[in-house]
């Protein structure tokens, strides 16, 4: 969302559209999103149709307008990743990410279906995770791995339908999203490559 013409749809006509990208005058469906040269793009709705988790990848390119007709496949914009290998070094990271109760703000609006809004009064956020690679064989074969837990509790304040409450009874909703990449690399010569990757 910070390329230059690039927004989000806010899934005001269709909730499968929630936080897609839009790029120029095109709809969020008319993408393309490629993952290290295939694409993945959901072939029903053209959203994303694949779940990265961000210590897997390496770099982001956005082509906004302008690209070769090799991209093809898009009216819109084109979103590429390339993700992280192994190498001969061994490496890794951690990170981590904590957001409480008490440090979110009050009333937001959390998802809007057609004329019914529901509010959040609170909401905690957990999310980690680690990679690591490095080589099995040198000069030969390389390993990736990355995993990458969340967890997210959002304290639901009512919901309201064309200005009526419908229900303003406190519940609350717990998401859990566990995201991994594996990817083994092997070179048999110094002119082929073959890659193998999950996530």
């Amino acid at each position: 969302a910070m390329a230059p013409g690039v927004l989000l749809d806010m899934g005001d006509h269709d909730p499968r559209l929630d936080r897609s990208p839009t790029v120029g005058a095109a709809s969020a469906p008319e993408n393309n999103y490629i993952v290290d040269g295939l694409s993945t793009t959901d072939p029903r709705y053209g959203i994303s149709g694949a779940n990265v988790t961000m210590n897997f990848v390496q770099e982001v390119q956005v082509l906004t307008g302008g690209y070769q007709a090799e991209f093809g496949r898009s009216t819109g914009g084109l979103f590429s990743v390339i993700t992280k290998s192994g190498s001969n070094i061994f490496q890794g990271d951690l990170f981590g990410y904590y957001r409480g109760k008490a440090w979110s703000p009050a009333n937001v609006e959390r998802r809007r279906q057609r004329e019914l809004v529901t509010y959040a009064d609170r909401a905690s956020d957990a999310d980690v995770g680690a990679s690591i690679g490095g080589a099995l064989v040198r000069d030969r074969l390389w390993f990736f791995g990355a995993f990458d837990p969340g967890r997210q509790t959002t304290y639901l304040g009512g919901q309201v339908r064309t200005g009526a409450a419908v229900n303003s009874a406190h519940r609350q909703y717990d998401r859990t999203a566990n995201a991994y990449a594996a990817k083994a690399t092997w070179a048999p010569s110094s002119s082929r490559t073959l890659a193998v990757s999950v996530f």
